[in-house]
């Protein structure tokens, strides 16, 4: 919505209302019944120069859904359009029940396309089909990273696909931050946020980084200061957040090397002055994760 009004991030409350008034018009919707369900989506207060709505609780909750739905329809004119939700596993309920409405409702002129980890979505009743992405091949890899920047050496390219192992979102990120020492910004967040799902993840999965890609599980035992039983719950943890996956016989592998990366950069450095302990015993110069 932000993005079609025109409403960036320096916009005061009334100029974010009167933007949101001009899109509402050129849908062909009423301002006046339209604005006071969709400015509460902006974060626009009343005070910026609407009447509230005079509902509350989940008939409020109803009126602003039954409000996004008539707008994102609007937005189509009355022609036969494509609406694209990304990332769905991360939708909160009330999006995903903007979804479900938009499903079961439309009438032969939308296609909805949602992509998202493998996850409790999409739900029995959507009427659906779904595709099973894998990883591009090396070739369709090469022949990306070849689009995306034809001036790539080839052991260039050869790193990138190292490193993104088929994915074309990480391809597309490594590619345009291939200057750049690390993980690339866009996508260090979202890889962090995986690495985080309990407090005894962290020394697990800072060892595993250190360990390599692959990795012995009796040597994590061995590593970390916790019981074998602790150190099963963990990677079971990491394998259901997508993080390591089984490797052979008794091992594991982190799934996408950035993950490596990204957890490589969690674990302790020898802190230099003299100290001969370094890792894991040494936690003096233990770097601060980048955003974090």
């Amino acid at each position: 919505m932000e993005r079609r009004c025109g409403i960036d991030r320096a916009a005061d409350q009334t100029e974010r209302l009167q933007l949101l008034n001009n899109e509402i018009r050129a849908c062909g919707l009423d301002p006046q019944s339209t604005v006071p369900l969709l400015a509460p989506v902006l974060c626009i207060e009343a005070q910026a120069g609407y009447e509230p709505v005079a509902a509350e609780g989940r008939r409020l909750y109803e009126l602003i859904a039954q409000a996004v739905h008539a707008y994102l329809l609007a937005c189509l004119g009355g022609e036969a359009g494509l609406i694209v939700a990304e990332d769905v596993h991360w939708f909160d309920p009330s999006t995903l029940e903007v979804l479900s409405v938009l499903l079961a409702t439309a009438e032969g002129n939308l296609m909805v396309v949602m992509t998202g980890r493998p996850a409790e979505w999409p739900r029995e009743t959507w009427p659906h089909k779904a595709f099973d992405l894998a990883p591009l091949t090396d070739v369709e890899t090469d022949e990306l990273i070849t689009a995306l920047d034809p001036a790539l050496r080839a052991d260039e390219r050869a790193a990138v696909a190292a490193r993104c192992d088929g994915v074309p979102f990480y391809i597309e990120q490594v590619v345009n931050g291939i200057s750049q020492a690390g993980v690339p910004e866009t996508l260090y967040e979202p890889l962090f946020a995986r690495l985080r799902a309990s407090p005894k993840v962290v020394p697990v999965v800072e060892a595993a980084a250190v360990i390599g890609r692959q990795l012995d599980r009796g040597l994590l035992c061995a590593v970390v200061d916790l019981s074998d039983d602790e150190v099963d719950d963990v990677l079971g943890e990491l394998e259901d957040a997508l993080v390591l996956e089984p490797w052979r016989s008794d091992g594991w592998r982190f799934r996408h090397e950035l993950l490596r990366e990204v957890a490589g950069e969690l674990a302790p450095q020898p802190c230099g002055a003299g100290c001969t302990r370094g890792w894991p015993t040494c936690w003096s110069a233990r770097p601060t994760p980048t955003g974090n």
